[in-house]
């Protein structure tokens, strides 16, 4: 079986300074998170758009983009706004629920005895050091971001009938049997 990816997002809110805007590409592989692709940089809302959709685009079509949706109306606009100029794109969205540490157990538990993998890239030595020095270092977006995508996978329910359907057609188009 192939590797399922998903590219979960937190939005900073400063260009040139504060918190950064962080992209993390997670898989599960053989029940191994693998960690393939960090996106990270500051910018305004104009560079995050571009971004968001310029990662998208180089992800594909098959990889889920998973965006946190702030409290209030504000937060609701824009991921309505960010899925709308997805069109094309697998877009989920949910608040935050819990305080940080509490949301990167589930992850750092897998990485603490070494189930988890790491995709070797220029970003390998920043996101590492975040990980480490988590929840007392400068950031902690990428730590975010990486367990809002593991959570993504872990905390799935039974899924839905039109989801079923979905995998039963990309089975069906990528020429697999039941």
């Amino acid at each position: 079986a192939g590797v399922e990816w998903l590219r979960a997002w937190d939005f900073g809110a400063t260009a040139g300074g504060g918190d950064p805007t962080v992209g993390v590409k997670l898989g599960m592989w053989n029940g191994r998170p693998v960690i393939a692709d960090v996106v990270r940089f500051q910018g305004a809302p104009d560079e995050v758009e571009r971004v968001l959709i310029a990662t998208a685009s180089r992800d594909g079509t098959g990889c889920v983009i998973d965006l946190p949706q702030d409290p209030g109306q504000a937060g609701k606009a824009q991921v309505q706004y960010f899925t709308q100029r997805l069109a094309g794109y697998r877009v989920k969205s949910s608040p935050e629920s819990g305080n940080k540490v509490t949301r990167a157990e589930p992850l750092a538990s897998q990485v603490n005895i070494g189930n988890a993998a790491i995709v070797r890239g220029a970003w390998n030595r920043d996101f590492i050091e975040e990980l480490r020095t988590f929840p007392n270092g400068k950031h902690d977006d990428q730590v975010d971001a990486a367990s809002r995508a593991f959570a993504s996978f872990v905390t799935r329910s039974t899924p839905g009938i039109i989801e079923y359907y979905r995998r039963q057609a990309e089975k069906i188009k990528a020429g697999e049997s039941n």
